[in-house]
């Protein structure tokens, strides 16, 4: 009998102890899965893709989330990647036309920058046009990359294809350190003009970038692409390179994240990339590029809410792990308050009532079970007194809440009253006689007659 009187006198705290522990493995639990491996997607090594991805891998470790980052050559099949419920690519990019296909399980963060077609071919060459390409060899990077995609298809607008010129498949350093050499007439490249290889052979003495004098006629017909101008001077001011303005049409470069990215990773992506993007670059006016999107793609929620009104105040007051725990179920931390705005609006009883309720209840069969126990000749103890003093200090507090409805109920049935008799006399009524006869049966009395 002690032993089960002792067992029971330890088993709130016990059970305290469990829910402290239970508690920390969650949230232990929850910020190792907050900052589980995102997994990136990018192109070629040295190309914007992946450049962009080193960007956010170093932005992301400074929350404690680790990155992964992979390759892929055929940049064009990373939305397809990205939209696999089975693969593990949390984060990719989109550069190219993805007509009406659909992708499901991709959402769009932001556009980052535009991508122009860049066309560099040999001094020595008197090129003028893209029909001047025809029978030469041309690097246009390996096929299924958004490079050799964009190239075939402006080209081929032209009148230019594998049949009647020589189409390479090498990459970005490849295809640089061919044109270098001599050994390409012509290099296709869809890359930033910042792209430090882009520059590297704008400045080149050796070359010159092909202007598209139609390039605007060009963006009217193909509706992912826009006319930009690469302005005299924009790589050189001193040397003046180029020399004169460069018409070129350009691709904007969109990045993508798995639908159901969770929201936190989401806002420190955008939040980084609305930090280093929203600059101007030789082919695009500040904040300019931000604003384009993608009419394929859906847009991610989270990010347009960052995009639109910077970092949300709970990330920048409070730890990244419970920040994130807010903003993960904020949706049903909403629908909590709203249900609990519609019940107090509705008057009924508060929790704190309906709690005490359920305590009178739970301490009866308690008290019941004590009574038979007495009555089965048990001496009341400590823990039993405890008890007892609990109940009485409940009741005291029901006794109180009584006597004021009780007060209440006499105070409002004697003006009813008084109203009843001045009505009687002048023929008007304030309070109709059922409410009268109502206050009557809650107070236990007999209305006046």
């Amino acid at each position: 009998m002690k032993r089960s009187k002792s067992l029971k006198r330890f088993r709130f705290p016990v059970f305290l102890v469990a829910c402290a522990a239970l508690a920390v493995v969650a949230w232990v639990s929850w910020s190792q899965s907050i900052r589980s491996t995102v997994v990136i997607e990018a192109g070629p090594k040295g190309a914007f893709f992946h450049e962009t991805a080193i960007l956010l891998q170093n932005e992301l470790k400074q929350y404690g989330v680790d990155t992964k980052i992979v390759y892929r050559e055929d940049t064009t099949k990373i939305i397809d990647d990205v939209n696999d419920k089975a693969s593990p690519v949390d984060v990719g990019f989109v550069s190219q036309d993805v007509g009406t296909q659909q992708y499901p399980e991709v959402t769009a963060v932001a556009t980052i920058t535009l991508e122009p077609l860049f066309i560099f071919y040999s001094a020595s060459l008197d090129i003028k046009n893209l029909q001047d390409l025809k029978g030469m060899r041309l690097a246009v990077s390996p096929p299924g990359s958004g490079t050799r995609k964009f190239a075939e298809l402006v080209l081929g607008l032209y009148g230019v294809n594998s049949q009647n010129a020589t189409f390479l498949p090498v990459n970005l350093s490849e295809s640089a350190e061919a044109i270098k050499l001599g050994q390409v007439d012509a290099a296709f490249f869809e890359q930033p003009p910042g792209n430090a290889a882009i520059k590297a052979l704008a400045l080149n003495p050796k070359l010159r970038m092909l202007s598209l004098s139609q390039a605007e006629a060009l963006a009217s017909n193909l509706s992912f692409v826009r006319p930009v101008t690469l302005h005299a001077g924009g790589f050189d001011y001193l040397d003046g390179i180029p020399d004169r303005d460069i018409q070129l049409i350009a691709i904007p470069v969109t990045l993508i994240v798995k639908k159901d990215m969770k929201p936190a990773i989401v806002t420190l992506i955008t939040q980084s990339l609305k930090t280093h993007f929203q600059k101007a670059t030789l082919v695009s006016k500040p904040g300019e590029v931000l604003l384009i999107n993608h009419d394929s793609i859906v847009a991610n929620q989270h990010a347009e809410t960052v995009l639109k009104n910077g970092l949300p105040y709970i990330y920048r007051t409070l730890p990244f792990s419970f920040a994130a725990l807010i903003d993960h179920f904020s949706l049903y931390i909403g629908f909590a308050i709203f249900l609990a705005s519609i019940y107090s609006s509705m008057n009924f009883p508060s929790p704190k009532l309906i709690w005490r309720e359920i305590q009178l209840k739970w301490y009866v069969r308690k008290l019941q079970r004590l009574f038979d126990e007495v009555c089965d000749g048990k001496n009341l103890e400590a823990e039993d007194q405890r008890l007892i003093e609990k109940v009485q200090e409940l009741l005291n507090k029901e006794e109180a809440r009584l006597r004021k409805v009780s007060k209440l109920l006499v105070d409002l049935q004697n003006t009813a009253n008084e109203q009843h008799t001045a009505t009687t006399r002048t023929g008007t009524r304030s309070l109709v006689d059922g409410d009268v006869a109502l206050l009557a049966n809650i107070h236990g009395t007999t209305p006046a007659q």
